[in-house]
């Protein structure tokens, strides 16, 4: 199945739902993806995963929100304590 990965290990940077037979990739060419903390409820309850690698090779695991404004997902991402969001549209990271 095309988009369908094993595991976070395999999966590359991008936002996916666990599912029975694995991560399924969800794109979106609007809005924004926000990685949230786990110690809060909407990470807990967060339906998507966002696999994310930073400039300096660090990679990144998180419970992941979608967000259409881009001052909401700056202002999200700001109380979630994230190093950036990532801009549908465009296809690149903004950092916060």
């Amino acid at each position: 199945m095309e988009n369908v990965y094993s595991g976070y290990e395999t999966a590359p940077d991008g936002t996916y739902v666990e599912t029975e037979v694995g991560l399924v990739r969800v794109d979106s060419k609007i809005g924004y993806w926000v990685g949230l903390r786990t110690d809060t409820r909407a990470g807990r309850n967060a339906k998507f995963i966002g696999i994310w690698t930073a400039r300096d090779g660090e990679k990144f695991v998180d419970p992941s929100r979608w967000v259409f404004d881009k001052a909401e997902a700056l202002k999200l991402a700001e109380f979630h304590e994230q190093i950036a969001i990532w801009d549908c549209q465009n296809g690149v990271e903004i950092y916060v």
